[in-house]
């Protein structure tokens, strides 16, 4: 909302004498809900020790009401930066892992999926006003272009399968993307060797299998067709 006041922050020009070094570059990370907020937690832990860099978070208005992104934010002591402030200056990287507000900031934006890939087909989605469902992705056209321009410069895909896909869906966008892996997997590897450090923590070090079940959203996954899953697979284990 434009009533809220501005935050004072090194990203602006006319406040980068605040900053204590001068030359540091601007970066941006759009938060519009909070799931797309643990996906850039993962993009600013490979930033965040870099002195060169400044960062702001900012929430996309206006767009679909959600949860106080923007509470969450400031508790963990974030530069939170209103949207109408967010929108003035320029920056050297944008940061999101959602479309939303992606085309009202200034700068390189780098778009990553908040979920497990760009590829997954949502075949829920009703078709506008025909009632019908249509087997959407995040690499659709619609999702991926504004105004005949790609929206993201740098578009971020898990593997070799979603660029296929993408050369189906939106062929404009094939120079911007790269394939760079999931994030999320790649901290699964690289947490190997503390298999049994994660296990202590379970009370479950002392040879007992972990079992981990999970489920995405929506009434076509596991908990949404059945809201009894997880306490089922509890009951099927020995006490």
């Amino acid at each position: 909302m434009n009533d809220q006041p501005d935050i004072r922050n090194s990203a602006e020009d006319h406040y980068r004498h605040l900053a204590t070094h001068p030359n540091t570059v601007p970066v941006a990370s759009l938060h519009p809900h909070t799931v797309a907020g643990l996906r850039i937690d993962d993009l600013t832990l490979q930033i965040e020790n870099d002195y060169r860099l400044v960062r702001i978070c900012t929430v996309p208005e206006p767009y679909d009401c959600w949860p106080d992104v923007g509470k969450l934010l400031r508790e963990r002591g974030e530069i939170v930066v209103p949207w109408h402030q967010a929108r003035r200056p320029g920056y050297g990287l944008v940061l999101a892992a959602s479309t939303r507000g992606i085309d009202d900031v200034r700068g390189p934006r780098l778009l990553v999926p908040h979920g497990g890939g760009f590829g997954q087909y949502r075949p829920w989605r009703p078709l506008f006003a025909s009632g019908g469902c249509a087997r959407v992705t995040g690499l659709d056209r619609d999702q991926l272009m504004r105004d005949g321009h790609v929206r993201a410069d740098a578009i971020i895909l898990t593997h070799v399968r979603e660029l296929h896909l993408l050369e189906q869906t939106c062929r404009e966008a094939l120079p911007n993307a790269v394939v760079a892996g999931c994030i999320a997997f790649d901290r699964l590897v690289a947490s190997l060797p503390y298999r049994l450090h994660y296990k202590g923590a379970l009370n479950a070090a002392d040879g007992r299998r972990t079992v981990v079940v999970t489920s995405t959203w929506s009434p076509r996954s596991a908990w949404g067709f059945d809201p009894k899953v997880f306490h089922e697979v509890v009951a099927a284990f020995p006490a």
